[in-house]
Order: C-alpha cells, then structure tokens, then sequence
C-alpha cells in the first residue's frame, strides 16, 4: 500500500510540475512569432477601436509596422486615438465609424466589404463588444437585440468578409477574437454576454480547425481588464495596453486563451471550492 501511494504520489507531483512548467513556458519562456512578417505585412483591421483595449490594439499594431483601419462607432474618439499613433508611427490609417448594432446587409456594410475587396487585409481582430450586468429577466427586448447583433451576428459576418479574402493570400494571416472569461462558465448577471461570448469561441475554434494552414485563428478568454466598459479595479485587472501586447504574442502559438499569466492564475484560483465563484 505503502509503495503504490508512493507511485500515485509522485506521478501527480509529475504531473503538476509538468503544468507549472508548461505555464511558466507559455507567459516567460516562449517566442513569440514577428507577426508583420509572418503575415508579410498588409492591413490590420480593428473593430471596436475608439477606446480601451481596441485603441491599445491599434497602438500595438502600428509599433509592429501594420497599417490600420479602425472601426466603431465614436468617430471623434477614434480620430483622436489616429492622430496619437500617427505622431509616434509612421503607417496608414483608415477610420470607419460604424455602428455594430446594425442588422446585416451588404449595403451597411459596405464599406467594410470594401475594405476586404481592396486593401490587402492581413490581420483581424474582432473586439467590437457590448456587456452590461443585469439579472437575465430584467434585459428588456432592444437591448438583447444589442447583444446579438454586436457580440454575434456582426463578428460572426466580419470574420467571413475578411476569411474569404485571407484564404487567397499566399502568406499566413490572422484573426484574432476578443471572447470573454464568463464564457468559460456560468457567472451571475452575465446570461446572455456569457453565452454571445461562448458563441464567439465555438465559432474560433472551428475557423481555426477549418484554416489551420492558412490563417492564425485565436480566442482570448480573458478576465478584467481596465476599460470604459469595466471601470472597476482590483489586484488581477491589467491594463488595455499590457493586454494587447500579451495577446497579440500568443497568435499562432495559441487557438484559445486565457491571456495573461494573472488571468490564468486567478481562473484557476476560482475553480477551488474554497475561492468561491
């Protein structure tokens, strides 16, 4: 008996030190691929760019040397955030303004299929969201409209605008989906953002078995980060710009993620029964 617990022991203490040294790996060790050549260079595309972690996207994108088109709704603040990256980095800026709450046509997305039609669209990131906590009875009809049009009906159509174009390059490119931790699982006063969210990484996980030798395809699962939807603080938020980078150094690494090494710890963290939901 005495022997076999030893067995069983070590090969569980075998088995944890395996995992924490994959997970040191994954946020410390590893390599992350020069994406701008990986993806030979080209456009990225932004939804949801005016502010927070879409705005540190672009901020990231363009110190990689990508040119932008930056979509969302708020047209001032996204000229702002173009006018900041342009006076540090020397690219091409597009700004749409565009509201995702839009039903899907050809004619209101005109100028986004026009985008993929001739720019050289190398990179997509589906950031565009829409979340606000409330009990699941008290969500009055317009508003789950909202969800399903910004959080899933408007990705889902983007992502095939610009996958149909990508599947023609002759270099890899990438998509990169801004999920959410409450897909993970259920969490109060999330209903109906979890399940967009759940949505959301189905539909990565399979572009990504669909395109593997063709495009990057990445789901971020991530925990709090500090933005204008998202204003409380607390010791596991990162900031908009540490996100973008991390994220960003996982494409083609990684097809679902949790993100940063905090997140990842504090999800795990929430799994003991001790820690609590």
């Amino acid at each position: 008996l005495f022997l076999l617990l030893s067995i069983l022991g070590g090969a569980w203490m075998l088995k944890k030190g395996a995992a924490l040294a994959h997970f040191c790996y994954r946020h410390w060790l590893r390599s992350p691929f020069d994406l701008y050549s990986r993806y030979s260079g080209g456009w990225a595309v932004v939804t949801g760019a005016s502010a927070g972690i879409g705005a540190a996207f672009c901020f990231e994108l363009a110190r990689r040397g990508f040119n932008l088109v930056m979509i969302a709704r708020r047209e001032e603040e996204m000229n702002i955030v173009a006018n900041s990256i342009k006076t540090i980095f020397p690219v091409q800026i597009e700004v749409i303004p565009f509201d995702f709450n839009t039903p899907i046509t050809p004619e209101a997305y005109e100028r986004i299929i026009r985008v993929a039609r001739v720019k050289d669209v190398s990179f997509l990131i589906c950031n565009a969201g829409f979340g606000k906590p409330q009990l699941y009875h008290e969500a009055p009809e317009g508003e789950i409209e909202r969800f399903l049009n910004v959080n899933l009906r408007s990705t889902t159509f983007i992502a095939q605008i610009f996958a149909e174009k990508m599947v023609q390059r002759s270099s890899k490119s990438g998509i990169l989906f801004v999920g959410s931790n409450s897909a993970k699982g259920w969490m109060r006063y999330l209903a109906i953002y979890g399940a967009t969210k759940a949505y959301v990484g189905i539909l990565a996980k399979s572009i990504a078995a669909e395109y593997e030798n063709k495009i990057d395809v990445m789901v971020v699962h991530s925990k709090g980060v500090n933005t204008e939807m998202n204003r409380a603080r607390n010791m596991w938020k990162i900031d908009s710009s540490v996100a973008a980078s991390d994220w960003m150094n996982k494409m083609g690494k990684e097809t679902v993620t949790i993100g940063h090494w905090k997140h990842e710890v504090q999800h795990k963290l929430i799994k003991l029964p001790w820690y609590g939901q």
